[in-house]
This record gives structure tokens, C-alpha cells and sequence, in this order.
């Protein structure tokens, strides 16, 4: 599930800069358009997963407000394909950089409320066979 949709991409980044990238024959996003958005958005959204999933339980849902605006400027810059302006390359490097704060723990996410989504946890197994030495049967020596 994308953390964005097609609607908040217009919204962030206006009609016309949605159709540009697109490719876009009307003046309105026809399916085909909305689909090309919506494959950048669900590959960002995949990206942001793998960055996430160390530190937090996913699906984050709701999202927390920051991956909404992650999502949206690295699709950006995915439907920008191989000719991204500065602007945009600025960008996706910036939230790359927080994701990877955000899977060190260095960087917390946090919902509207302030409440911190779920944590992954620490899991730990242990398991094998029992010690031939250990510290009862090397009493005295």
C-alpha cells in the first residue's frame, strides 16, 4: 500500500507538473496517467518500507504525516526518470538521508498526536546444544 495517492501528488505538486511528467495528452490526468503515478508512488512506498521495517511494525497506518511527503517527493523524482532537475535530486538525496537516520533510530517518527508508531522489537533466539564447560563444572579451577 503507497503511503501517498495520486490526489496528494497534484496537491504537493500541481496539475501541471503531474501532466509534464506523465506525459499527458489532456488537460486532465486520464487513467493511464494516474496509473504511471501511482506505480511511482507504490515504488517509493516500497523503498521507505525498507528503510522503515527495522525500527517500526509495518503497515504504518495511519502514516505518519513525514512518509506521506517522503513518498511523494522520491515518485517525484522516479517520474522524473532519467532527466531530474536539482531541485529534485536535492530532494530525494535529503529524504534518503532521513530514512536512513530513521533506520539507525537516530530519527523518530511520530503521528499527528505525537504518539510513536509500534516498534518492530528485538527478537532474539538462542538455541543448540548444552555446554560441555560452564562456570559450575569449573569450580576450582
Amino acid at each position: 500500500m503507497a503511503y501517498a495517492d495520486t490526489d496528494r501528488m497534484v496537491e504537493v505538486f500541481g496539475l501541471d507538473e503531474m501532466l509534464q511528467l506523465t506525459d499527458a495528452e489532456t488537460d486532465a490526468l486520464s487513467e493511464t496517467d494516474a496509473a504511471k503515478i501511482r506505480t511511482a508512488l507504490e515504488d517509493a512506498s516500497a523503498l521507505i518500507d525498507g528503510y522503515v521495517r527495522v525500527r517500526y511494525s509495518l503497515p504504518l497506518n495511519p502514516p505518519p504525516a513525514l512518509l506521506v511527503r517522503v513518498c511523494c517527493d522520491i515518485a517525484r523524482f522516479y517520474l522524473y526518470r532519467d532527466k531530474p532537475t536539482d531541485t529534485v535530486k536535492e530532494a530525494y538525496r535529503q529524504w534518503l538521508d532521513i530514512l536512513k537516520q530513521i533506520s539507525t533510530g537516530t530519527y523518530q517518527l511520530s503521528n499527528e498526536a505525537g504518539q510513536v508508531p509500534m516498534s518492530a522489537g528485538d527478537v532474539v533466539l538462542m538455541g543448540g546444544e548444552d555446554r560441555i564447560y560452564n562456570h559450575k563444572n569449573l569450580t576450582g579451577f
